[in-house]
């Protein structure tokens, strides 16, 4: 059951109240004694009307029918029975000829039972509408108008009132505590100088009230409206099936200020542009807040970002949300915190990363707004290498783009696994790491995993600096591969010092024995700054191994051109294993021409008749180096 107090106005002396169930603020008091009064005058036939307004201290809210009191001798007298609701329990009564059935005409000097509290049943059953295009003109007219407003009706038709009570019935609080209403306004209804929001009166009485009342929103009539707007037809639906918390919910996401009159019909179009379409354009949201907010359409797009970044906004109606928030960033001139930046960040790194690629192009073709470009830049710089193929579906205009702005997506393996001339291409947009840990990292991939052969365009952007690089990766190399180590050679051969100090340090021995083989020993410049240390390693870790002939003679020759070259002196046993199987090819006259003409040229001169003697020779340069070599010479 639901509790309500009454109160009985009436004349006695003057118009006052006659009885009353509760006590009042002298305010509230002061408000029913004046709103239960006649305040004009009017044709007294069969005169009855009701008002609904709000008590402010006592934070309550009053439904009162007065009649005409023609039985009283003194003119213009009135009986009013006042209804007052606590604002909780007003929403729970289901008919509203539950309420109306409570007033009660009162008979002179006879004030029994308005003195005490009311039962009401809130289980009444719910009233079956017969004319819904009346209800959806009581909707138009409340929540599509400007207040104050009057619409003006069929006279004797109570078929309003229902529809009224029904719609108030569901109103929200906030919105109900400035809600007044007159079912019958014969002249201006108003307290302390504010008119009632909503005004019945009749097509008969209206002219008069237009000329008295010229700042007054007269709503058009309801026989003139051929078909109601969009929305109303959808509040309607909304109130039918109880969901007009839904609504409001939705508008106090944006905070409470919000749920007000001001503002209540721009949500309730939002809201169902919202719910009846299956997927919006964030861009087309934010135009409709402009265009119905105002001032706040700026503010109220600030607050859609930030509930909608912070999961606190549906963003089922958004697809890729966060896409088109960076998209539209300049639309609402909105800004976003660092926190909200990364927020951002994370969310399109969480959701289909493919969905950028639409505002890169628009990025490449200048048509981005200036903000939006920024976010986007700052966005790109966040990628990871592995994002490259998702972002750019490896366009090479865009990721030219991508790589200038973040030249960490170099180290996308989707890159290397194109031809050269894109690799080409992407090595040049991406220019000259100074980070030595990037550096590896690049070339590691392009070196070891994936054997790119941009020689040429990783030289022409480090020059000598990337040699050691190359040289590292090398040395860990497994598999030797002739071709690829060829394609290298010619970079890594401008640094010796750094060639053979490197060449001991090889996983790969056969990898090291093929590298040491392809240096011309004969470019004295290659060897003399090398120190001895090094040779004796090297010999250690290629040379003294070996055990295939021809590969042999290759290393020994050309250790030999080091020996005979260098200033200083190697061991003589050393010496005797480089030296032997090439001295022994020349004692069978098995040398080729060429490994002889390889070496030659370091040996001294002998008489002609001597010439023709390669051992003479070997034997001549061993005694002026200072080498006694058994089983050579003595």
């Amino acid at each position: 059951m639901i509790i309500a107090d009454q109160t009985l106005h009436g004349y006695a002396n003057g118009h006052q109240v006659l009885a009353s169930s509760c006590e009042l603020d002298l305010s509230d008091r002061m408000k029913m004694d004046v709103l239960s009064d006649l305040n004009c005058r009017c044709d007294k036939d069969d005169l009855s009307y009701y008002m609904g307004y709000y008590l402010e201290q006592a934070n309550k809210y009053v439904i009162a029918k007065t009649w005409y009191a023609d039985e009283m001798l003194r003119s213009g007298c009135v009986w009013t029975h006042s209804i007052i609701f606590n604002m909780n329990d007003f929403s729970k009564i289901n008919n509203f000829d539950t309420i109306i059935k409570l007033f009660r005409r009162p008979k002179l000097n006879n004030y029994i039972g308005y003195g005490i509290r009311l039962e009401i049943d809130e289980k009444s059953q719910k009233p079956n509408f017969d004319n819904n295009e009346l209800l959806a003109y009581v909707i138009y007219t409340i929540y599509g108008n400007s207040l104050p407003r009057f619409i003006y009706f069929h006279e004797k038709d109570d078929n309003i009132l229902q529809m009224l009570f029904h719609c108030i019935k569901y109103m929200p609080l906030k919105l109900l505590k400035d809600f007044s209403f007159c079912s019958m306004t014969y002249e201006l209804r108003s307290y302390n100088n504010i008119p009632f929001t909503y005004q019945i009166t009749t097509e008969s009485l209206s002219n008069n009230l237009k000329l008295r009342n010229p700042q007054m929103d007269f709503c058009i009539p309801y026989e003139l409206i051929e078909k109601m707007p969009y929305w109303v037809n959808c509040f309607e639906i909304l109130l039918s099936e109880n969901k007009i918390d839904d609504l409001n919910n939705f508008i106090k996401s944006y905070g409470q200020n919000y749920l007000s009159w001001e503002y209540y019909n721009g949500f309730i179009r939002l809201f169902f542009l919202l719910k009846n379409k299956e997927e919006l354009e964030l861009k087309e949201y934010f135009s409709v807040l402009l265009n119905l907010m105002g001032s706040q359409g700026n503010k109220l797009i600030q607050i859609t970002v930030d509930l909608l970044l912070e999961d606190a906004f549906s963003t089922y109606y958004f697809k890729n949300v966060q896409y088109q928030i960076l998209e539209n960033i300049d639309m609402g001139n909105f800004k976003l915190s660092k926190k909200q930046n990364n927020t951002l960040y994370d969310k399109i790194m969480a959701g289909e990363i493919e969905c950028l690629y639409p505002l890169l192009c628009k990025y490449k073709a200048g048509k981005l707004k200036s903000k939006s470009q920024k976010m986007l830049e700052e966005i790109i710089r966040k990628l990871k290498p592995v994002d490259l193929k998702r972002v750019s579906k490896m366009n090479e205009d865009i990721c030219i783009i991508l790589i200038r702005l973040n030249r960490n997506l170099l180290l996308s393996e989707d890159i290397w696994k194109l031809n050269r001339n894109f690799q080409s291409t992407m090595l040049y947009a991406g220019g000259k790491w100074k980070d030595s840990n990037s550096i590896n990292k690049l070339f590691k991939l392009v070196i070891c995993k994936y054997k790119a052969r941009v020689v040429d365009e990783i030289y022409n952007i480090y020059g000598d600096e990337v040699i050691p690089y190359i040289l590292n990766i090398l040395s860990k190399e497994t598999i030797y591969d002739e071709n690829y180590l060829s394609s290298w050679y010619p970079i890594i051969e401008r640094n010796s010092v750094e060639l053979f100090n490197s060449l001991i340090s090889f996983s790969s021995r056969e990898f090291a024995r093929n590298l040491f083989c392809k240096i011309d020993f004969r470019d004295k410049e290659k060897i003399e700054n090398i120190d001895l240390n090094i040779w004796n390693e090297i010999y250690s870790k290629i040379v003294l191994p070996e055990n295939d002939n021809v590969w042999r003679l290759k290393l020994s020759l050309n250790y030999l051109i080091i020996i005979f070259s260098v200033s200083y002196q190697f061991d003589n046993n050393m010496v005797s294993e480089i030296l032997k199987p090439i001295y022994e090819h020349m004692l069978k006259n098995e040398l080729e021409i060429n490994s002889w003409n390889y070496f030659q040229y370091l040996l001294p001169e002998v008489e002609p008749y001597n010439s023709w003697d390669k051992c003479l020779r070997v034997r001549e340069a061993l005694n002026e180096r200072g080498y006694r070599i058994k089983g050579i010479n003595c």
